[in-house]
């Protein structure tokens, strides 16, 4: 698990923020960076498509990995290479390209979307079923909050450019942490 990050749909401020892992511990603390990041990716789904986003891979270059890791000839089958030495070479690669490799799933209702960042190791159908559920969960938890703080959102989320970096709400939610840890425990 390396983030969980749920905010206002027609606003796009953050609601609640949680890390585990992440390389730039400064960026550590903004989650408007990561909730601008997500909304860019349903920004270019509706360009291109239905406006959906249900997963993102990114990955470092296999070649800037394996430099560091296997030395400058990588970890890619050579001519003269025995079956085994290339078998033994890609699944070097294919750890090299996991190892670093981070999913994003969302899951979006009519009011939030929740964002989740895992490492590749994790699993596609577990990690869309803990989007789902931290979407569904954090509604339910904080259904009559999310009404009661509507206006204020509305408010607030006038200028975009503002409203991704405004975390004032966030503390209304601290206490989705919990949930959050009995969801990842359950899935």
């Amino acid at each position: 698990m390396h983030r969980v990050n749920v905010y206002d749909k027609a606003t796009g401020i953050p609601l609640y923020d949680r890390v585990w892992k992440w390389k730039d511990q400064e960026e550590q603390k903004s989650p408007g960076t990561v909730t601008g990041l997500v909304q860019f990716f349903y920004q270019f789904a509706r360009e291109i498509d239905k406006g959906e986003v249900n997963r993102v891979v990114f990955e470092k270059s296999i070649e800037e990995e394996s430099r560091g890791r296997y030395g400058a000839r990588g970890s890619y089958p050579r001519f003269g290479m025995s079956m085994n030495a290339m078998h033994r070479a890609q699944q070097r690669r294919k750890s090299v390209v996991e190892d670093n490799r981070i999913e994003l799933y969302t899951c979006d209702n009519d009011q939030i979307v929740a964002a989740l960042f895992v490492g590749a190791h994790f699993g596609q159908d577990k990690a869309k079923g803990l989007a789902k559920a931290i979407a569904d969960v954090f509604v339910d938890n904080f259904d009559k909050k999310l009404v009661e703080l509507e206006p204020k959102l509305l408010q607030a989320g006038k200028n975009p450019e503002e409203a991704t970096f405004n975390v004032t709400f966030m503390p209304e939610f601290d206490k989705f942490s919990e949930v959050v840890d009995k969801l990842i425990e359950d899935a």
